[in-house]
């Protein structure tokens, strides 16, 4: 009963877990494409005036962004339990074997 409760959530880890990373590398390829573009066109619209200012900002923002990116994988990392429902019914059978009859 623990052990097919545990292959099952194995499962389910193993495709959100692929889920999580195909989603992440489509969010990144999309993203960066959509900076860097949006980068140059800002860059060559003020080209001929505050080329130097427009790229320390961008650069700014996107360090700015790139902390807080990390700062909430971070956190969320932290907090992920796998398995705990099959943790929680291993600590439910313990119990039991454990009280005197």
């Amino acid at each position: 009963n623990c052990m097919e409760l545990f292959l099952l959530e194995l499962k389910e880890e193993r495709e959100r877990l692929f889920d999580a990373l195909l989603l992440a590398a489509v969010g990144i390829v999309c993203a960066l494409m959509t900076l860097i573009l949006v980068t140059f066109t800002v860059v060559v619209a003020f080209w001929e005036t505050h080329r130097l200012l427009v790229l320390v900002v961008a650069s700014a923002a996107y360090a700015g962004a790139a902390l807080a990116a990390f700062t909430t994988l971070r956190a969320r990392l932290q907090r992920w339990r796998a398995f705990s429902a099959t943790l929680e019914q291993i600590k439910k059978d313990r119990a039991c074997f454990e009280k005197p009859n």
